[in-house]
């Protein structure tokens, strides 16, 4: 990338430096000289001379990327973090003049950014210190930490008092004359020292309860930072890169030694350079104030953009778009972004220089941004692998008319002349206006009803629902029914789905589970784990609770989306019965909690890919149960997308390869074989037949036999009375 220096008084920018920092993460202006530091995808930490173009590579941390920096006011020390381990943060500092690094805190289990104090008195930063055990308040034995970081502060040097040290209140007048006395010469920049022996004894922890806190900002007398709630995942966005609008800013004053809330229900902030002036982001709305200052309550109203409200008006803004020149650069720094990031520096041997040759001038013929997509796809797939994607981007918004669903399957009965219910999805209500509309109370409809109108509209041989229920999702509709046997017809207002697919799956599952019952009495479970992420990990849970203490498994991994909780799974089913925890009146439990009873039996398929070819192979690798369907997917190197391109749309690279000790790297490209292989014909569908989940069943009861489940019964209990005494 190249580093251009932009000067007010011009309208270009004064000077292009053509260097080779690598792609910038982020770039921070030094206060008082023409010096700005950089940290890159390389995980390096540059100090770059805008004047001369001279660049310094001061630290490389070698197991993450480096995105906080900070300098002193006089700019003479810049700190950042390094890691001596995978969870061992330090902060170190950089002294411009004697060029040396030295430790200023840690280590921590991690630093999540920092701020010099304006008059060069303290360093704040947040770190992950405080680990306060959160019991899960659901059936299973879990504890987490939720919450772990906590503001912190370092003296800089051994004479600086405590900042939560208050002077005494009658020196506050004198204090504040002195202030007004001095204020002329508060534009002067105080010179920084550090002393950094012993400045791990000096490290203080702010008196607040741990948090989620992040964008920790030092004002003069103030800290501000960001507090986010816990959230639940299974319905975040992984593309979305702009944080939900539910944290809080907070401010320590340090005068009144207190903790405040400035905004509520916030997004994000940024502090002027100058520390005066805050930038709030509140959903698609922007406020500026006074830093560390509650805005004016009375001036809420977003609608008045004015410099009294602080609101301003970002629509204002427009922005002229050259798709042409936009497509040849974003193509260009598709390029780079697989060059820099992907797995191996040798790009598994692929001439990528020559490819960027062969497709290049390809773009000169590309239409629309559809076209440029086929484009990326096609130039990354030369790399032959997986997970490197094309997403989004700056389409035209085209007319949707989706169809409402009711959560049923029908068809058209001529004699009735209406459409026959024959299959009523019974799914579950996960919640409010998401329950299957013809399931909702006092409806009471069943399989072999007929669906008349909707919205009084006959429905016919050549008019059916789906037309009628077109542009009609999650809209409240009027749906005539009548029943097999009668004549009259009952109208019903429901609300309609956007998709019925989650209860069909939800039917799909549970049908499963009775049919595996049925066919052991009742001795073999069943679990299915639609993906390896939250809603995958949900589903585990879902089953896996209610399954576990019977006396055999089936862990059905088929059609796994993948994701990155296959570890914490296996960690779960690979548990061992060592013993039982007896109570007296409710019963006994097995140690360690939720531990298989007996044996596992696991079920995949070509459908199951990414952290579903992991938990595949893992549970071959680890012994827990034969494995039985299909040569999964066969793509296991992993994604970080973060890098979005100038028209909103991201490329991803594959960054995280995966290595198993019995076939190397050749999971990618190949996926895992199962030790039984098992087709599904077309007729086994049409006629409601699942071989693979039979072999389940069938290899679970056998090995029933050579592993019996882990039910102990003692032959006797503890005996504790007191032996007779022997003669004196």
């Amino acid at each position: 990338e190249t580093l251009e220096v932009y000067a007010p008084e011009h309208i270009e920018p004064k000077r292009t430096l053509q260097l080779d920092i690598g792609r910038a993460l982020t770039l921070e202006p030094s206060p008082t000289a023409n010096r700005v530091a950089v940290t890159n995808h390389r995980n390096e930490i540059l100090i770059v001379d805008v004047d001369d173009g001279t660049q310094t590579t001061i630290a490389q941390n070698p197991y993450e990327r480096g995105e906080h920096l900070a300098w002193t006011a006089d700019g003479r020390y810049l700190t950042y973090v390094n890691s001596k381990g995978w969870t061992e943060q330090y902060i170190e500092v950089y002294d411009v003049e004697k060029r040396s690094i030295n430790i200023l805190a840690g280590p921590y289990h991690r630093v999540d950014g920092f701020s010099f104090d304006p008059k060069g008195r303290y360093l704040y930063f947040l770190a992950s210190t405080r680990f306060n055990p959160v019991y899960d308040d659901s059936a299973q034995f879990e504890v987490a930490f939720p919450k772990t970081t906590v503001p912190h502060v370092v003296t800089l040097t051994g004479e600086i008092t405590s900042p939560f040290l208050l002077e005494p209140s009658e020196w506050l007048s004198v204090l504040s004359e002195k202030k007004e006395e001095d204020s002329e010469q508060e534009d002067e920049v105080k010179k920084v020292e550090i002393e950094f022996e012993g400045a791990t004894d000096r490290v203080l922890a702010l008196p607040v309860a741990e948090g989620l806190y992040r964008t920790l900002v030092s004002l003069e007398d103030k800290v501000l930072w960001v507090s986010d709630p816990i959230r639940g995942t299974l319905d975040l966005d992984w593309l979305d890169s702009d944080p939900p609008c539910d944290s809080t800013l907070e401010v320590f004053d340090l005068k009144k030694q207190k903790q405040e809330t400035l905004v509520d229900k916030m997004s994000d902030y940024h502090v002027s350079a100058d520390r005066k002036t805050q930038l709030v982001e509140l959903d698609d709305a922007y406020r500026i104030g006074e830093a560390g200052k509650k805005f004016d309550e009375e001036k809420d109203d977003r609608s008045e953009f004015d410099h009294e409200s602080g609101w301003f008006d970002i629509s204002r803004i427009k922005v002229l778009v050259e798709p042409q020149s936009e497509w040849a650069q974003m193509l260009s720094e598709v390029w780079r972004l697989q060059r820099d990031h992907f797995w191996v520096e040798s790009m598994s041997n692929v001439d990528w220089n020559d490819v960027l040759q062969r497709y290049q001038p390809l773009v000169e013929n590309v239409n629309t941004r559809s076209e440029f997509s086929d484009l990326v796809w096609e130039m990354q797939g030369e790399l032959g692998t997986s997970h490197a994607y094309d997403l989004g981007g700056d389409y035209r918004p085209e007319p949707e008319y989706h169809v409402g669903h009711l959560g049923a399957e029908y068809r058209f009965d001529p004699g009735a002349k209406a459409y026959e219910i024959v299959n009523l999805v019974k799914g579950f209500v996960a919640e409010a206006n998401k329950c299957v509309p013809l399931r909702q109370p006092g409806i009471n409809v069943q399989d072999g009803d007929y669906i008349v109108s909707i919205n009084g509209q006959a429905l016919s041989e050549t008019v059916s629902p789906q037309e009628l229920l077109m542009n009609q999702v999650e809209t409240e509709v009027t749906v005539g029914l009548r029943k097999r046997d009668e004549d009259t017809v009952r109208s019903h207002r429901v609300i309609t789905l956007d998709s019925d697919r989650a209860h069909r799956y939800r039917d799909w599952v549970e049908r499963n589970k009775r049919y595996v019952h049925e066919k052991t009495d009742g001795r073999v479970g069943y679990v299915h784990i639609p993906d390896m992420g939250p809603k995958g990990y949900s589903e585990f849970h879902r089953s896996y609770l209610s399954e576990f203490d019977r006396d055999a498994l089936v862990i059905d991994a088929r059609y796994n989306g993948g994701g990155h909780v296959s570890q914490l799974i296996l960690e779960k089913l690979n548990r061992k019965r060592l013993g039982f925890d007896q109570t007296r009146w409710f019963g006994r439990y097995p140690f360690p909690a939720f531990a298989p009873a007996g044996p596992l039996v696991a079920l995949t398929n070509e459908f199951a890919g990414s952290d579903g070819d992991i938990f595949s192979h893992s549970f071959k690798l680890m012994q827990l149960g034969p494995l039985i369907g299909k040569r999964t997917w066969g793509g296991v190197i992993g994604i970080d997308p973060y890098h979005f391109l100038a028209d909103g749309g991201v490329t991803t690279q594959p960054e995280y390869s995966h290595w198993f000790k019995d076939v190397g790297w050749d999971v990618e490209n190949y996926g895992t074989d199962p030790d039984y292989d098992v087709d599904i014909l077309p007729q086994d569908v049409r006629d409601g037949k699942d071989p693979q989940l039979d072999l389940g069943i069938k290899l679970s009861v056998e090995l029933l036999q050579e592993q019996p489940p882990f039910r102990p019964e003692p032959s006797e209990w503890p005996n504790l009375k007191p032996r007779p005494l022997g003669r004196r």
